[in-house]
């Protein structure tokens, strides 16, 4: 905080100060790019850049992370034998949670625990997700050219999965304003949970790496128009 404080630069650590900052005070433009921040399902069979991804990574680990661990790490998925390998083994567990619900005690249950147009809206929702599966279509990544995960090793942040969250927040932003679209998936992580060992194979994670974000990215394959409708902030000033 001295160094970051210090009008003349007269402390440093070795000698070395960080990058001065510059203030963004334009909150118009930074209003624009929330607002046009959509989920995208259709991506363009293009590759994105090691560059880009690298820059990317710049937007997030200037994220906040609590007790200032720092302890987020990212992991880019651009092999297409990677991302159909990681397709097929985090639907094992969408397929097998199907047919466990799929029982009629269990869809019983469901629809005594839930309110019933939402219990089934989760069951037709799981039974279409699979369906496309099985019809040769990704709908869990949609095909995207690159799957992007935060994660961190065991120990090395107070609060990993805000950290990552905020992170992820930030580089699905920076890729806005880079004319990149991405869409957040948090069935990714779902899954994760539940086939961590062989996932973590998959993407060259040890035991003590966890997932705790994820989202696609590439080039849209189409522009929005416009932006959504959202309800009126609810707010209280006291």
């Amino acid at each position: 905080h001295c160094i970051a404080i210090c009008p003349s630069g007269a402390l440093s650590v070795d000698g070395n100060l960080p990058m001065e900052c510059e203030k963004c005070n334009d909150s118009d433009k930074m209003l624009l790019i929330l607002r046009s921040r959509r989920s995208m399902r259709r991506y363009k069979d293009k590759e994105v850049a090691d560059e880009d991804i690298k820059k990317l990574v710049e937007f997030g680990r200037f994220a906040p992370t609590g007790s200032n661990r720092e302890g987020n790490e990212f992991l880019f998925v651009k092999s297409k034998d990677k991302r159909k390998q990681l397709t097929d083994e985090l639907m094992k567990f969408y397929i097998k949670l199907y047919k466990i619900v799929s029982f009629f005690i269990i869809k019983w249950i469901l629809l005594i625990i839930l309110p019933t147009k939402k219990a089934l809206f989760y069951l037709n929702s799981l039974r279409g997700m699979i369906k496309r599966y099985k019809d040769g279509r990704d709908p869990l990544f949609f095909n995207a050219p690159v799957i992007a995960f935060v994660y961190s090793k065991k120990f090395a942040s107070s609060t990993p999965k805000d950290d990552a969250c905020y992170a992820l927040y930030n580089v699905v932003i920076g890729a806005e304003s880079m004319k990149l679209s991405t869409c957040i998936n948090q069935l990714a992580v779902i899954a994760f949970n539940r086939r961590k060992r062989k996932v973590k194979k998959i993407l060259g994670l040890t035991k003590k790496e966890n997932i705790y974000a994820c989202t696609t990215i590439g080039y849209p394959d189409f522009d929005y128009k416009r932006t959504v409708f959202r309800k009126e902030g609810s707010i209280k000033i006291i």
